[in-house]
């Protein structure tokens, strides 16, 4: 979303020295493996287009921001923290598949939407979700 981006801009222009959080659901999958079925969706769904994809990791290169996640926890597959009740769809983690698991153990989430984005790399320690709340369809993530 532009309106975000610009807002992020603003806020870094008047901090520039200072270390900065941004925290939340910001609706894009920044690169193909952050949604399950990379393939089947890839460039064909909202936050999944290549071209919001590719505007989102340059204001994040601009602004000299660093996704927390990514950053601490060094995986080629990172964990998705994003289900949707509507469908009740999710990826099983043991086919592969998305299917009709309703059960979060055993599944892995569809996006992952929910980032921490920093100015400063080492500001945290860790970077780490909070799989056993299940009151929403988002997964908490947190950083220390």
């Amino acid at each position: 979303d532009r309106v975000l981006w610009g807002e992020i801009a603003r806020i870094r222009s008047q901090f520039p020295a200072d270390r900065v959080v941004f925290a939340g659901d910001f609706n894009v999958c920044l690169e193909t493996s952050d949604h399950f079925s990379n393939k089947e969706f890839d460039n064909k769904l909202a936050g999944m287009e290549l071209v919001n994809k590719q505007f989102a990791r340059e204001r994040l290169r601009e602004h000299g921001l660093y996704d927390t996640y990514k950053l601490k926890n060094s995986r080629e597959i990172f964990d998705r923290f994003h289900w949707t009740f509507k469908t009740a769809r999710y990826g099983n983690a043991k086919t592969g598949l998305v299917s009709d698991v309703v059960e979060r153990g055993e599944t892995l989430g569809l996006w992952r939407l929910d980032y921490i984005f920093i100015s400063d790399p080492n500001l945290f320690t860790n970077c780490s979700t909070m799989l056993c709340i299940k009151s929403s369809d988002h997964v908490p993530i947190i950083a220390w």
